[in-house]
């Protein structure tokens, strides 16, 4: 008998699904079963949560011995699920429970550490055989418990635990408050100034933001931290008086996508920038900005690459501003976050 059919068989009486794009789940909301499809193709889509502490991620093969699978959170490799027994269906403890093949030490699965903050878990199908694999995942608050009678011996975590104090030093690491609140977010939204801004006449732009706050198509590769707010969009200018800057500015329709998804916001008012900093930057004190942007929350944005594209029409003049750029956002712990 074909393996797929007989999982697919199987399926039907444990009602493992099929993960859609962007699974968000819930911690401690027990196991998420799903199929994995072609070794080395992700088999599933991100999991994503945010947790204000640290996680437990279980993974484990059901059904036919001889399916490995690779866990990711965003960019970074978490680890390998463990080895198993050669590629069996006739295997006489042979389970579509996740539980039972949790504790049979012949499936493959495994245990992986991840802190508080923003995790998007994805994962890859290495498998020994056939065109689909069950698997199985949950997500679960880390504990002491967790790290006691050796369990921390079971654990994959960056770094690697060397004993059981270092596993309940994870686990009783405070969660780190944003490192940039909403407050601070939406102070950076409503300045003044040319901060990760164009001028539409102009091939100048604004200073890099030292905050890591604003997310424009202009800051190249830049990483953020999966704990802060943001801000994303532009700002759009012009040189003065106000009126002038107000005429060129306009008639402009601006649309910000990420990831090729619509971010919609509210146009604000019309501001001067710093004469100072308009001065060196731009070289007139007179320049006015109007920002194209909305301020998103740390949930807004899994961890792991992403792409930021700003289009401004000017159906009057024809003018058109089109800006790409890739920026990535960080785990607790990691980059941005540290």
């Amino acid at each position: 008998m074909k393996r797929v059919l007989f999982i697919a068989a199987a399926m039907l009486v444990v009602s493992v699904g099929v993960a859609s794009a962007d699974t968000a789940v819930t911690v401690d909301s027990g196991w998420h079963g799903f199929v994995a499809f072609g070794p080395g193709v992700p088999s599933a889509s991100p999991f994503t949560f945010t947790s204000t502490s640290p996680v437990l991620v279980t993974v484990t093969d059901v059904f036919c011995l001889g399916d490995r699978y690779t866990v990711s959170d965003g960019s970074t490799t978490l680890g390998t699920t463990s080895v198993p027994l050669p590629f069996d269906c006739n295997y006489p403890n042979f389970t579509g429970d996740p539980d039972t093949a949790l504790a049979d030490p012949n499936y493959s699965h495994g245990r992986f550490a991840v802190a508080a903050g923003a995790h998007s878990i994805g994962i890859v199908w290495v498998g020994q055989f056939g065109t689909g694999g069950g698997v199985y995942v949950r997500f679960d608050t880390l504990t002491a418990a967790n790290c006691a009678n050796g369990g921390w011996q079971t654990i994959t975590a960056l770094p690697a635990f060397t004993s059981e104090s270092d596993c309940i030093a994870f686990v009783s690491a405070p969660a780190k408050a944003p490192h940039i609140s909403r407050g601070d977010a939406e102070a950076v939204y409503n300045a003044i100034g040319g901060r990760g801004a164009i001028i539409v006449h102009s091939t100048l732009m604004g200073a890099p933001d030292s905050q890591l706050v604003r997310i424009t198509p202009f800051a190249n590769n830049r990483h953020y931290c999966s704990l802060d707010w943001h801000v994303v969009g532009i700002n759009l200018g012009d040189f003065g008086p106000r009126q002038a800057a107000a005429a060129a500015l306009d008639p402009f329709v601006v649309t910000n996508l990420v990831d090729g998804t619509q971010i919609p916001f509210s146009p604000a008012a019309l501001k001067p920038d710093d004469p100072q900093h308009a001065l060196i930057t731009f070289g007139s004190s007179d320049v006015w900005f109007r920002a194209y942007a909305t301020v998103v929350s740390p949930d807004a944005l899994s961890v792991g690459a992403h792409t930021i594209e700003v289009i401004a029409v000017n159906p009057v003049t024809g003018e058109i501003i089109d800006a790409t750029n890739t920026f990535y956002i960080d785990a607790p712990g990691t980059g941005a976050c540290l």
